[in-house]
């Protein structure tokens, strides 16, 4: 007997079955985090120190932080305080190529400045792309003539991404933005094209999706006072990574104070467990990277995380304890070095102290016997340890004040001449300008070189009677005498990349370039060296020349704090009705210095050394063999260089 079918019961079961099918076919695949993706998809191309697949697990402490950046979680920014080096950029990277890959929406990535998202796009988010085949498929590689797919803006299936930079208003505007990385924030500028706080306008962009944007600020800190990125740490969870103790298993977060060594061996420096006191070797970072684990200092607001990481837990193969205390006792005395460490390699943020060390009476107990005085008119001005000379000008209505400045290895100065010139300043012919060129051309005796010295590069401020300044340089720039602008703003370099072109002014031509300095940092740096108190490197030294009255105008500066717009920030400002001459003198001989060895492509620590190496290479050289009687020799060509003005310098 056949049995009996129940067709019903059978289309319903092949129906149900057709519409699962279906519904897996069409459904959309399971959420996929940022470090998901990336262990999956990034490839890492050399120069990277870890080329190939990329692998979350090197540095477990990134994890969270793309875990935060995912769709699913609901967070709306994240904020990451760090080192040099422990892979925030990377994280910034994984999060565009997730959003390309997995999110398509809209993605604006800023960097400080325009150059600065060109470089970018070119050497890492282009290398990205290329390296990882799922990216490829999707964004072809840029051309001039494709207006879709350029340098700073690339196209892709359901959105777009945007490479911008924090000087330039017209690049955080317009659109509206899902997924936005604000990187190196304490780099950006404090106001934009006069239209105020680029990251306010940049996180402006990003109001029309509040609830599902995605918001990463990143970056090392600078100046606690003014520092964007402490300021989203503190108002984020303030989250520290807690590794265990290999000993003991107690979960700590790695704190410098923490680090040790024997007398005088930096280079044995280990670890030591806040909890018991056990002694950690940096070769174990590994293992206590594995078993971290993020943990808060302060309540959740429900929007906003933010973490910190220092370089103590770079994992192996990276920088280790050795290296960083072998560098933190090389900064030991010398201000600029030791703020470098602090925010490079702690990523703390570095706090001023400007009012120890401030009294004039002090540098005056401490001038030095060297240079011509009336007792010795004929001592050489130049000490034995100064390898060349730079000159600062301040310009007044009615004279000139200069200061040549001797440098020597390491940054250590010496003051050998300061003088005014009198007379009408608002004319380049005028015997007041003569007298300068005649100060500026003078070869300064040495207490080693026979040769003398000349000054190699000379800064005149063009702030005042600017047509005879323009005028004066323009006639000697192949003696690399500038013509300067000074300005304010903390965040302009000591010497700028290229000099702007003045226009609307008498005295300047075509040929006329004037050189925008960096004041603020020009002077960080030299009120860091004057607390030093030990002569060697960056240590500066005075004559007898000095007196009360220029030292009181060389400290009479000081940093305070001001609310402008709305915002805090630094200035200097000068003490009661102090006058300032002698600290913008050694300003400008310092940003000499500083554009000297750019015109040389080297910092000036280099530029230094490799004139000294040169002088003592001519020194050392073995004289000629005496030429006979009756042949006829031509004189030798004098070692320009050493006077600083031959081709050496071009």
């Amino acid at each position: 007997m056949v049995a009996r079918v129940d067709v019903e019961a059978l289309v319903a079961r092949s129906l149900a079955d057709c519409v699962a099918t279906y519904a897996a076919l069409v459904a959309p695949p399971p959420p996929v985090t940022v470090a998901e993706w990336a262990d999956a998809n990034r490839v890492m191309a050399p120069p990277s120190p870890w080329p190939g697949p990329w692998r979350t697990d090197r540095m477990p402490y990134l994890r969270e932080v793309m875990e935060r950046l995912s769709p699913s979680d609901p967070c709306e920014s994240v904020a990451m305080m760090k080192c040099v080096q422990t892979g925030g950029t990377e994280v910034a990277l994984n999060f565009l190529g997730h959003c390309v890959d997995t999110d398509p929406s809209s993605f604006l990535y800023v960097m400080p400045t325009v150059e600065d998202a060109r470089r970018t796009s070119r050497l890492r988010v282009a290398k990205m792309l290329a390296d990882c085949p799922t990216l490829a498929s999707k964004i072809a590689p840029a051309k001039s003539r494709d207006s879709t797919n350029s340098t700073l803006e690339k196209h892709f299936p359901g959105g777009f991404f945007r490479m911008a930079g924090a000087n330039a208003a017209s690049g955080l505007q317009s659109d509206s933005i899902k997924r936005l990385v604000c990187d190196e924030i304490d780099q950006w500028p404090l106001d934009v094209d006069g239209q105020g706080d680029p990251v306010g306008m940049a996180v402006g962009r990003t109001t029309a999706y509040e609830r599902s944007r995605k918001v990463f600020l990143l970056s090392k800190a600078t100046v606690k006072a003014t520092s964007r990125i402490l300021k989203a740490f503190d108002e984020g969870d303030q989250r520290h990574y807690y590794v265990p103790c290999p000993e003991c298993g107690v979960h700590q977060h790695l704190r410098w104070e923490q680090v040790r060594w024997p007398s005088g061996r930096p280079d044995q420096a280990y670890y030591v467990c806040e909890a018991h006191g056990c002694v950690i070797e940096s070769w174990r970072k590994d293992e206590m990277l594995t078993g971290g684990e993020w943990r808060p200092h302060a309540a959740f607001n429900g929007r906003h995380h933010s973490y910190h990481i220092n370089s103590l837990y770079a994992p192996s193969g990276s920088i280790s304890w050795a290296s960083l205390a072998v560098e933190y006792c090389a900064a030991q005395g010398d201000p600029v070095r030791l703020k470098k460490f602090v925010t490079e390699r702690l990523g703390l943020p570095w706090e001023d102290d400007w009012e120890h060390g401030r009294d004039h009476e002090q540098f005056v107990d401490r001038l030095e016997d060297y240079g011509p005085t009336a007792q010795f008119p004929t001592r050489p001005h130049c000490p034995a340890g100064v390898v060349l000379l730079t000159a600062g000008v301040d310009v007044q209505g009615d004279r000139l004040e200069y200061e040549i400045r001797g440098w020597g290895l390491e940054l250590e100065s010496w003051m050998v001449d300061h003088g005014v010139v009198f007379g009408d300043t608002s004319d380049a012919a005028s015997d007041a300008w003569r007298d300068l060129d005649v100060v500026l051309r003078r070869v300064w005796r040495h207490e080693q070189l026979a040769a003398g010295l000349r000054v190699a590069a000379t800064a005149v401020d063009s702030g005042y009677n600017t047509d005879a300044v323009y005028a004066f340089c323009e006639r000697r720039m192949h003696r690399r005498v500038w013509a300067i602008k000074g300005q304010a703003d903390e965040r302009k370099p000591i010497w700028p990349e290229r000099p702007s072109q003045p226009r609307g002014t008498k005295g300047a031509s075509r040929r006329t370039r004037v050189y925008p300095v960096g004041q603020f940092q020009a002077k960080e740096h030299l009120f860091a060296r004057l607390r030093r108190t030990d002569p060697g490197p960056g240590y500066m030294h005075f004559n007898r020349s000095c007196d009360e009255t220029y030292f009181k105008q060389l400290l009479s500066e000081r940093l305070v704090e001001e609310i402008h717009d709305g915002r805090r920030v630094r200035l200097w400002k000068t003490v009661g009705t102090r006058r300032n001459e002698a600290l913008d003198r050694v300003v400008y001989a310092y940003a000499a210095l500083h554009g000297l060895a750019q015109a040389r492509g080297m910092t000036p620590e280099q530029a230094i050394a490799h004139t000294a190496e040169a002088i003592e290479q001519t020194r050392s050289a073995k004289p000629a063999p005496r030429a006979r009687p009756a042949a006829r020799v031509e004189a030798a060509p004098q070692n320009d260089w050493l006077a600083g003005i031959g081709d050496w310098w071009g």
